[in-house]
């Protein structure tokens, strides 16, 4: 065999075997290192999500042999004479024979000089090492993470961090770091190691369990990740004065403070028990869990008031809509839906018998001064002005009408639909249409 054949055979047989002494656990590693002549070492540069690839970074305890070998594996000179010098012992040392021990994290410059049999330098090389943290005795101080999403949050569609704290954990600047396996990946989980911290950072924007796998300096961890939508029981009611109400958070048992934005109207206490009171009018109760808000909106009336506002309900969902059949037992329209529901308190808008069209009707609110300046306004709507059982009328129509309007519904109370930080968002609600609607309108009679 000749001298370049061995040669060639040598330099696979170290590259070989280095890739299979390379080991995948916490543990040290054994690991030879081919070095050519002319390699610069590189200049490493991380920004903060940048993370070293587990085959680049060596951890303490690695051990193995730096290798030089000439640019051209037929060079006829050979190197007799080698010196290796460590730019910094204290983090990898290295033998006269090129063997090398890494000590400790950090960063250090392994240099190789070589020459020949007339003392000629005929080989000058380098190899960086970046030496990260030994993980072999970290731990997770929670091996189970919880994260909660608010059903009215509309300004935060994610959980707050959910924190996995490291234990024991080394410096962690130069460090390695992959997710291995994510089974809630339809979780929307994002995640993050904060190396300053030493914890893995998750959140998540759908609710459901996973488990997320990650290594960390080729040590293996597992934590399981559970997300659970909260919500509040009730987000609109409706109560009669010195009623009550209980109110309650679903997915969510930690701490909550109520609070009610109208204690004349209504009160709550510290478990979410509403309590109307003699005032009638509107309060908006609400549970705050941390910077998250939920809200249920509160309409206090009369007991006559409510049977008024039942009556509208049902007519709405058991009645038929006819405009021919409108004053029959089974049927309604607009307008008479409002007669026949305010007939059960002794009100009849002028018209004990037969039920106005919803323009003279209107016309009555508008004699009795009892119109509600801006209407259906946002401002209104902000401040909860209107109350249970006011008289929303749509205006525009050119039917030689009051005002030209030509329909009504009965305003039932609000609705809360969520929060933008502390900014509830309330809507109106109806006896037979949907949230939400007339918003806008600029005729609203209280009868």
């Amino acid at each position: 065999m000749t001298k370049k054949i061995f040669r060639m055979i040598l330099i696979f047989a170290i590259l070989f075997s280095g890739i299979l002494v390379w080991q995948t656990s916490a543990q040290a590693a054994e690991r030879d290192i081919v070095v050519y002549n002319g390699e610069t070492p590189d200049e490493w540069e991380f920004d903060d999500e940048e993370y070293v690839d587990e085959e680049d970074l060596f951890l303490p305890g690695d051990t193995g042999k730096v290798i030089a070998e000439t640019d051209s594996w037929w060079e006829e000179d050979e190197i007799v004479k080698t010196e290796y010098v460590s730019s910094n012992p204290s983090v990898v040392k290295v033998a006269s024979d090129g063997t090398y021990t890494v000590l400790k994290a950090g960063t250090a410059i392994i240099s190789i000089r070589g020459w020949n049999e007339y003392s000629d330098l005929i080989f000058e090389a380098g190899y960086s090492f970046l030496v990260g943290g030994d993980v072999s005795a970290t731990t997770l101080k929670n091996k189970s993470v919880q994260g909660y999403l608010f059903e009215q949050s509309y300004d935060s569609y994610r959980t707050d961090e959910m924190v996995v704290s490291l234990v024991n954990a080394p410096d962690l600047t130069y460090c390695s770091f992959s997710v291995e396996d994510e089974s809630g990946s339809d979780m929307g989980v994002d995640y993050r190691l904060d190396r300053e911290k030493k914890a893995l950072i998750l959140t998540a924007s759908r609710n459901g369990t996973a488990k997320f796998t990650f290594r960390l300096n080729r040590k293996e961890f597992t934590v399981q990740i559970k997300v659970v939508t909260v919500g509040i029981g009730k987000s609109s009611a409706l109560l009669t004065q010195k009623g009550k109400l209980q109110l309650s958070i679903k997915g969510y048992s930690g701490k909550i403070k109520w609070v009610s934005t109208n204690k004349k109207v209504a009160s709550v206490s510290g478990k979410g028990l509403v309590r109307a009171k003699n005032k009638t009018g509107n309060t908006l109760v609400y549970a705050q869990i941390g910077s998250f808000r939920m809200g249920c909106a509160i309409s206090v009336v009369t007991p006559k008031m409510k049977k008024v506002i039942n009556t509208a309900k049902k007519i709405g969902k058991t009645c038929k809509y006819s405009q021919a059949k409108r004053m029959s037992a089974n049927y309604y329209d607009c307008s008479s839906l409002v007669w026949k529901s305010y007939r059960k308190m002794g009100k009849t808008f002028g018209s004990k018998n037969y039920a106005p069209v919803a323009a003279d009707i209107a016309k009555w609110c508008a004699k009795k001064k009892s119109l509600i300046k801006g209407g259906v306004s946002e401002a209104n709507l902000k401040k909860m002005k209107l109350k249970a059982g006011d008289l929303v009328f749509q205006t525009g129509s050119d039917n030689k009408r009051y005002k030209g309007i030509y329909h009504v519904e009965m305003f039932t109370g609000y609705r809360c639909y969520g929060f933008y930080g502390e900014k509830p968002v309330l809507a109106p609600c109806y006896a037979n249409r949907y949230d939400g609607y007339a918003t806008g309108a600029k005729c609203v009679g209280r009868p």
